[in-house]
């Protein structure tokens, strides 16, 4: 049994008999669990023996196809391998335009286009129907951190990305951290960050003091007015 992504399962065998068995193993395995095998979504695949030509299993450069059902094929299937687990990437400036280069190498090769034709990137984009990678590694990343900061505070995720490692810093500039991304994402979208930022922790903390405060002045009114009404409403010094 192997694993192929973080939701799915793969089990392989070698004959028809020993999948069968696999999957009963599998099966009591999830039943003890209190689990249930979805029949629906379970596939059965075999591994082509047959010698076939490889242009028929070409999309992307088949010129046959319109580029807008290339670029629906590019979105659906080859981007979401590209940024597959790109919501926990602290990307700096150098692995964006890495990302940019790779998709419009792809994407001129499904127009049938070189850099010697001279066309510009916002035209292929336009042909393909697709926006920049990097809008939609920050998309991800962005709902990545709304999913997180929806958790309870005692849940991992949410105790994961407000831990500090205790101790200090290599010498040297320091690396860019996952918080470092978000809040620069927030900040190009005009947002406000949420309890990731220390300011914000210190705020929070001042306005717990604050209303300790007048909680407390609020007590001492009480007990002052209780007095008065016990003595009476005058007090003399003596």
């Amino acid at each position: 049994m192997r694993s192929l992504y973080a939701d799915d399962v793969v089990l392989i065998a070698n004959s028809k008999v020993e999948l069968q068995d696999k999957i009963r193993k599998w099966q009591m395995t999830l039943a003890d669990a209190g689990l249930r095998l979805n029949l629906k979504k379970t596939e059965i695949m075999s591994s082509i023996e047959e010698p076939g030509d490889v242009s028929d299993i070409r999309i992307l450069c088949d010129r046959r196809c319109s580029r807008v059902l290339k670029g629906r094929v590019y979105r659906t299937i080859v981007r979401p391998a590209l940024l597959y687990g790109s919501e926990c990437w602290p990307v700096s400036k150098t692995h964006e335009r890495m990302l940019n280069t790779a998709e419009m190498r792809m994407l001129r090769w499904a127009c049938g286009f070189t850099r010697c034709d001279r066309v510009r990137n916002e035209d292929i984009r336009t042909m393909m129907q697709t926006v920049p990678i990097q809008l939609k590694l920050r998309e991800q990343r962005l709902r990545w951190y709304g999913h997180v900061m929806r958790r309870p505070s005692h849940h991992p995720t949410r105790r994961a990305l407000e831990m500090e490692v205790p101790g200090k810093r290599s010498r040297g500039a320091p690396k860019k951290r996952w918080t470092d991304a978000i809040y620069k994402d927030m900040k190009e979208r005009t947002l406000r960050m949420r309890g990731t930022n220390a300011r914000e922790k210190k705020k929070k903390k001042k306005k717990k003091k604050k209303k300790k405060k007048k909680k407390k002045k609020k007590k001492k009114k009480k007990k002052k007015k209780e007095k008065k009404k016990k003595n009476g409403y005058y007090t003399w010094d003596t």
